[in-house]
C-alpha cells in the first residue's frame, strides 16, 4: 500500500515504543492553561512525521502569532511532513483565527478539520469513513482541496424498531465473519428479533486495506490512525 499511513502516538507511546513505525504523528500539542501558547511540544520527532495540535483545552486569550512561531520553530527543528490542526470542539472564532494564522505562517502543509477548512487554504483533515458510508460520498464535498483522512476501527450497530433507527459504535469484531460489501469496504451481519432488526457493520483488516486502496485512487494524500488501534 503506497498511501502513507501515519500512526498517532502519545508522548508515552513514543518513549516506550522499542521501534517506531515508519510514519509517526505526535499526539498532541494543545493550548496551554498557563501561557498564551501551546504545551506538550515534542522534544524529539522523526523527520517526515506529522505534528498534531488539538483543542482538548479550548483557547482563551491565546496568542495566534506566538503559537504560530512555536510551530515554525518545531517545523524548522524536526522537518515534519506537515501539521494537523485536529480541532474537534464546536465552531469557535478564536480557534478559527488561530487556524488561519498558523496556516498562513507555516512553511509546511497544514490540514484542519472541516469546520474550519472553508476559511483556510490548505488541506482538510476529514473524520473517518463510517462503515455505512461510501468513501466517495465522504470525499466529494472536499474535492477542491487536498484531503488527509483519519481512520479508526469501531464498527457500527444499527437497531431498527417501529419507533425508528438508532446507531451506536462497537469495538470488538464478531467471531463469525459476516457478509462482505465491496462498495462500502465492510462486512455486515443481520439479526432478526421479535421487535427489532440489528445490523452490525464493521471492517476487517482486509476491509481496511481495501478502503485505503480506494482512498489512494480517489486522491487522498495520507491517512492517520491511532497507534493503539493499528500497531
Amino acid at each position: 500500500m503506497a498511501l502513507p499511513f501515519y500512526l498517532a502516538m502519545t508522548s508515552w507511546e513514543f518513549q516506550s515504543c522499542p521501534q517506531l513505525p515508519t510514519h509517526t504523528a505526535w499526539m498532541a500539542c494543545h493550548f496551554s492553561p498557563y501561557t498564551p501558547g501551546l504545551s506538550n511540544m515534542p522534544q524529539a520527532l522523526p523527520e517526515n512525521s506529522l505534528l498534531m495540535v488539538n483543542d482538548r483545552i479550548p483557547p482563551h486569550g491565546h496568542d495566534p502569532s506566538y503559537i504560530a512561531q512555536q510551530l515554525i520553530d518545531a517545523v524548522q527543528q524536526f522537518q515534519p511532513r506537515g501539521v494537523v490542526l485536529d480541532f474537534q470542539r464546536p465552531f469557535d472564532r478564536e480557534t478559527q483565527q488561530i487556524a488561519i494564522t498558523i496556516q498562513k505562517a507555516l512553511p509546511c502543509p497544514v490540514a484542519v478539520t472541516p469546520i474550519y477548512a472553508e476559511e483556510c487554504s490548505g488541506a482538510v483533515f476529514l473524520p473517518p469513513v463510517l462503515p455505512n458510508q461510501r468513501l466517495l460520498d465522504h470525499l466529494n464535498p472536499w474535492n477542491d482541496k487536498e484531503i488527509w483522512l483519519e481512520t479508526e476501527k469501531p464498527g457500527l450497530c444499527l437497531t431498527l424498531r417501529d419507533t425508528g433507527c438508532t446507531d451506536e459504535p462497537f469495538w470488538d469484531l464478531p467471531e463469525e465473519v459476516g457478509f462482505p460489501d465491496t462498495e462500502l469496504c465492510c462486512h455486515y451481519r443481520i439479526q432478526i428479533m421479535e421487535n427489532q432488526a440489528v445490523f452490525s457493520l464493521y471492517r476487517t483488516p482486509e476491509d481496511q486495506e481495501a478502503l485505503l486502496e480506494q482512498a489512494e485512487k480517489s486522491g487522498v494524500t495520507l491517512c492517520v490512525g491511532l497507534y493503539q488501534q493499528f500497531r
